[in-house]
């Protein structure tokens, strides 16, 4: 109630305000609209603050039901829930309420494709996945129609929760001890049939009572795999820090020559069903998921010549910094132009190299990649400055795509071609601590290595990891090719550089490794395009 009259002072007009509540009434004397103006405006101010203090309360008593369950450790409904991203796009994960379904965002910031959040919660607890816009205008780049897509999912009674938000953006349970298990009941199936075949004729109990033993021993076997995954887990942790105190001596030592290999075959390349040349390839490295192979005189000095000559201006190395650009790091430091050409230029001699390149990869992995849609040549120029120099031209310990052993995600790098075009005077060597694998370049030889298993599609686990070590006298110039799965003419590498989504492997100081991210405007069609 306002009164613009005191009673009390006649004589003088002022300005009251009258705050009541229940039968008690508070009276406030102001000498201008002004200050009502100003009064009106705190109180608003302290309801604003109020109202969101409220708010944050309720998130944080929402926190505190969802996370805040070591008050209770042992209850029996606790589950320890991971979700992993391999989308295409940023997405959000929020808790529902039990009772309301009032949404509680619970990652922050957003989870980038190939990441995970880990959180507890419990049996019958639900979340809400939101995909991210891509462009201001709201839509998904990624999503049919660029409808941004979410799916939902429920904490069950299992004692692993491993979730995977999949390319298409369904929530599926799919991974951990189930997975293990399954995995046990297919290798004692031959063992059932023969049972079967046995007990035909014997009564149910009897069956029944080897069924049961089968059951035990694939129990058995599944939590003998878990704990030797654990074993392996800790294994590659211990691998790492001897890997990194060995870098140093390997790479200092410019008197070290090339591993030997595993053993070495030949590789017939074919045109037409024509051989048309012979390689021995030396073998370094063949596990399933992680392949280290050394082709001698891969590549030609014309080859060499040509991809140097078609090469952009040499600009500084970069890493990414995980926002869609990229920055100078002291963990590279070199030179770094792409080779840009198509595939119908009348000079057929680099269009034959990448066909030559994609031919060995596919007598390896079997993947039937094509290099539509693929990333450019790289031509990477590491420069001696001498044994002084305390910032010296080199690549740190790095992994060239996904290499912790995650499931592949549609259009990450698979494999490396790199190919030496010129070696360093002293240093310039290639090393692989993990695979124990050390390699003394040499003029025209070709090194592959891939990192994902072709049959279960599961990444490398840093046996791949590699450096560049420091080029102290002369120089180094390496071409190299990461080749991808997933890309095609259609939907080329660069959509999926458009959504940060190149590389989400990090290197030792935490920097994502090296794609360089291309500018829309300086974007023309990459080599694999042909000329119109």
């Amino acid at each position: 109630k306002l009164s613009c009259q005191d009673p009390n002072h006649k004589a003088k007009t002022r300005t009251t305000l009258i705050v009541a509540r229940q039968t008690n009434s508070t009276v406030f004397f102001f000498d201008s609209l002004t200050e009502v103006i100003q009064a009106f405006c705190f109180l608003f101010a302290v309801f604003i603050i109020l109202d969101r203090l409220m708010n944050y309360l309720k998130a944080l008593c929402c926190q505190l039901v969802l996370l805040g369950v070591q008050a209770n450790p042992t209850d029996p409904d606790l589950r320890r829930l991971s979700i992993w991203n391999a989308a295409s796009s940023n997405v959000v994960v929020y808790w529902a309420h039990p009772q309301t379904n009032e949404l509680v965002q619970v990652s922050d910031p957003d989870i980038l494709p190939g990441q995970d959040i880990s959180l507890d919660s419990y049996v019958g607890h639900g979340f809400h996945i939101k995909e991210q816009p891509t462009s201001p205008d709201g839509s998904c780049y990624f999503a049919p129609n660029k409808i941004c897509r979410f799916c939902d999912l429920h904490v069950t009674e299992n004692e692993v929760q491993l979730a995977t938000i999949t390319e298409d953006m369904e929530c599926t349970f799919d991974k951990g001890l189930h997975s293990v298990r399954r995995q046990t009941s297919s290798l004692v199936g031959p063992c059932m049939q023969k049972l079967e075949h046995v007990v035909g004729g014997v009564s149910s109990d009897s069956y029944q009572i080897a069924n049961d033993f089968l059951d035990c021993v694939k129990d058995s076997a599944a939590d003998s795999l878990i704990k030797q995954r654990k074993s392996l887990a800790e294994e590659s942790g211990l691998l790492h820090n001897i890997s990194s105190d060995s870098e140093n001596y390997f790479c200092n030592d410019d008197k070290l020559e090339t591993s030997k290999p595993q053993y070495t075959e030949q590789w017939e390349h074919k045109d037409n069903q024509t051989i048309q040349h012979i390689y021995d390839v030396d073998v370094h490295l063949e596990r399933s998921a992680s392949k280290i192979h050394v082709l001698p005189q891969f590549v030609s000095e014309e080859e060499c010549v040509a991809m140097l000559l078609a090469g952009k201006e040499l600009e500084p190395a970069t890493v990414f910094d995980g926002k869609g650009s990229g920055k100078l790091s002291s963990h590279r430091k070199a030179n770094q132009g792409q080779v840009r050409f198509f595939m119908g230029d009348k000079d057929q001699t680099l269009p034959n190299l990448m066909h030559r390149i994609y031919a060995y990869t596919n007598h390896v992995l079997n993947l039937d990649l094509s290099f539509f849609g693929q990333e450019d040549l790289n031509t990477i120029q590491y420069t001696g400055r001498g044994r002084n120099d305390t910032e010296p031209d080199q690549y740190k310990p790095h992994c060239d795509g996904e290499c912790h052993g995650k499931i592949h995600k549609t259009g990450s790098r698979v494999a490396t071609m790199g190919m030496y075009c010129k070696v360093a005077d002293e240093g310039g060597h290639t090393h692989f601590a993990n695979a124990g694998v050390h390699i003394k370049p040499r003029v025209g030889d070709a090194i592959f290595f891939s990192y994902i298993d072709p049959e279960t599609k599961i990444h490398d686990a840093e046996f791949t990891k590699h450096s560049g070590c420091p080029v102290y006298e002369g120089t180094k110039q390496l071409v190299t090719h990461w080749m991808r799965l997933g890309v095609s003419q259609e939907r080329s590498f660069f959509d999926f550089a458009r959504n940060n989504n190149t590389q989400q492997h990090n290197n030792d100081n935490g920097e994502i490794e090296p794609f360089k991210m291309l500018n829309f405007s300086d974007f023309v069609k990459p080599y694999w395009a042909e000329k119109m």
